[in-house]
């Protein structure tokens, strides 16, 4: 092979700077720009409607909670038996999605168990904010599975200013990706403290950019503090209330009378209900040993009936049950 004698090569010609060369830096960068890009399918997967008989949709419980670790599959069984078609799960780190997502996908709970995917804002920090991006990256790609029926997204003003801006800006872009997955957005705000308003702020937030995007409340009573100007506020921007055991079923009939006048306000056509578990263990139940224990989905139907008593009205409880399970189906795309 003769020398290439030290002649000037084209600007594309070197081997190190070859842009066909995959070994080359400029090659390198541009593979791992695709990469990120295909890693996010077109498209999101069909949710399956849940195939169990059961009446009830648990529309938010955090099973991946260490507390389920020794009998997680015990309890989904038994949610089940007890009236439950469908559990709705989320974990409150990120960097649980991936087991989230592999309990959704076992195919032992093939159309009983579906997740959220998104970035709960108590895991914002200041030493994190380098990793937003690709947080929201992996909850969007998490997002295009079959078994994921929502964005869980939020604020949590109470914590140090400092993580506000992050905390913001996270939740805008996870109103884009439910926009993008055409999911509904799932809303988990901490009780305020104070003058702290964080429902307050994400009220505005919506308004301003107006997503678009539906909208579910987690455990409203307790995210709106069991306020009834604050409940009034949610219901006038037509958020859906997702309503669990706390106070509603509170022993102290001081708070239970507190969260049945702030239910009252709230349309029963933007009624949902969840177990939050493992909390708030509904102390409506008739037990008193399962009444201090670790809340499972399988006590749901104790939060429905405290509802039923505050909301059914003219309806028989067969009646308010059918709705429930078709309006709790209807928001999550099921």
């Amino acid at each position: 092979m003769g020398d290439r004698g030290g002649g000037r090569e084209s600007k594309k010609g070197s081997l190190r700077k070859s842009t066909k060369n995959p070994g080359c830096a400029a090659g390198k960068a541009k593979t791992q720009q695709n990469d990120s890009e295909v890693n996010v399918p077109s498209v999101s997967a069909t949710c399956q409607r849940p195939s169990g008989a059961g009446e009830f949709v648990d529309c938010g419980g955090a099973m991946i909670s260490r507390q389920f670790d020794r009998d997680r599959d015990r309890v989904l069984g038994r949610a089940l038996q007890d009236g439950v078609c469908a559990v709705v799960c989320w974990c409150p780190s990120i960097d649980k999605l991936a087991e989230l997502t592999e309990l959704a996908s076992d195919v032992s709970h093939s159309g009983s168990v579906y997740f959220i995917a998104g970035v709960h804002p108590d895991n914002v920090d200041r030493t994190n904010q380098k990793s937003h991006s690709d947080w929201l990256n992996t909850a969007e790609v998490a997002a295009r599975k079959q078994e994921c029926c929502g964005i869980m997204s939020g604020l949590n003003l109470s914590r140090e200013h400092g993580t506000h801006f992050a905390q913001e800006a996270l939740l805008k872009g996870s109103c884009l990706i439910a926009a993008r997955t055409h999911l509904p957005l799932i809303m988990h705000i901490s009780p305020d403290k104070e003058d702290i308003n964080s429902l307050e702020r994400v009220l505005e937030i919506l308004n301003e950019e107006n997503y678009g995007v539906h909208v579910i409340l987690h455990d409203a009573l307790t995210a709106t503090a069991c306020d009834v100007s604050r409940m009034r506020a949610v219901v006038e921007a037509g958020w859906m209330c997702a309503i669990s055991g706390a106070a509603l079923t509170d022993a102290n009939p001081e708070i239970r009378a507190q969260a049945v006048e702030v239910l009252t306000c709230v349309p029963v056509e933007q009624i949902l209900v969840c177990s939050d578990a493992p909390w708030h263990t509904p102390q409506n139940h008739p037990d008193a040993y399962v009444r201090g224990m670790r809340n499972e989905p399988s006590n749901l139907s104790y939060v429905v009936q405290a509802v039923f008593e505050v909301k059914g009205e003219e309806m028989s409880r067969c009646e308010f049950d059918c709705a429930l399970k078709e309006r709790s189906l209807h928001a999550l795309g099921l």
